[in-house]
């Protein structure tokens, strides 16, 4: 594979240890990993590195979390760049936004780290707890009466097998029960907050007014896909679009379509957990191939032989 999307993904998909088996076994992804945890401890004044290699459950400290799932996407792609992969476009949900705006070239690997330090920080102290829970069943006849119960949790991701609620831990549990009730089977995410919803809204005015540009901000030189503007993203990105990324619904279904209108791709999702992947297959995306880099149960080397080799 030498040209491929690269898909990034957000809360959600990260899991304990997520980076150790690459950083053991590849010594490019080593060395961006390092790299780009001395620019957090830079400009945010902490390093994630330790947190990334052991595998320490529950791993949903929104403090932890947050940048070391961007620290472990940002060294996957550099890593695959160095292999020879090619990204001819960039598909972000949530927090991927943040990789993909240094990925396509928008900001640079420090500006976003500082903006992302700062959004990190705003969520960790003014927002409550919160969650996420994926619903196993269509969104079409369950969604309506959910976000209609006493608590109004949100629905932050359509997709055609599953939708994703985000909210309070009340709204979550009231929902849970109400789907319990009925036969429906939920998930609830390794996530703290909830995202996507109004439950983050307290940090919204801390963060922006602390996360000013310093001027390395340019347009995308890579084609890149927001699933918060279902659409391509052409313009000068400033901290309030990756303050929409992940207050915004995720349009993943609109997204993947204007992507895939076009010439069918091959795609590699360099996030944590393969949660792209799954997306992608579960809602027949067209596509040459999708493969994953990395999986919570997977060989990660063996996954990588496999990508760099596929034709």
């Amino acid at each position: 594979m030498t040209d491929a999307v690269f898909l990034f993904s957000g809360q959600g998909s990260q899991y304990p240890a997520m980076a150790r088996d690459l950083f053991r076994s590849d010594e490019r992804f080593r060395a961006h990993l390092q790299h780009v945890d001395v620019c957090l401890r830079q400009v945010g004044g902490r390093s994630v590195l330790p947190h990334l290699l052991l595998a320490q459950p529950p791993f949903d400290d929104v403090a932890v979390t947050h940048l070391g799932i961007f620290a472990t996407q940002y060294a996957s792609a550099m890593m695959l760049i160095d292999r020879g992969v090619r990204p001819t476009a960039v598909l972000a949900i949530s927090l991927g936004e943040f990789a993909a705006a240094v990925l396509s070239g928008a900001w640079s690997l420090e500006h976003a780290g500082r903006v992302l330090a700062v959004q990190t920080r705003a969520l960790a102290e003014h927002c409550d707890p919160g969650g996420m829970m994926a619903v196993l069943a269509p969104p079409e006849a369950l969604a309506g009466p959910l976000t209609a119960l006493p608590q109004r949790p949100e629905v932050a991701l359509r997709s055609r097998r599953h939708f994703v609620l985000a909210g309070s831990r009340d709204a979550l549990d009231t929902a849970a029960a109400w789907l319990g009730e009925r036969g429906h089977a939920s998930v609830r995410m390794p996530v703290t907050r909830g995202f996507h919803s109004r439950q983050i809204d307290p940090a919204r005015e801390p963060f922006l007014s602390a996360a000013a540009s310093d001027g390395s901000v340019r347009g995308p030189r890579i084609p890149w896909f927001s699933c918060a503007l279902a659409g391509e993203r052409t313009d000068h990105p400033v901290p309030a679009d990756l303050w929409h990324a992940i207050r915004a619904p995720i349009r993943f279904l609109e997204t993947a379509a204007v992507l895939g209108a076009g010439e069918r791709r091959r795609y590699v999702d360099v996030g944590p957990g393969a949660a792209l992947t799954t997306l992608m297959r579960d809602n027949d995306v067209p596509m040459i191939e999708c493969r994953p880099l990395s999986t919570a149960q997977g060989d990660v080397t063996r996954q990588l032989s496999r990508l760099l080799t596929s034709s």
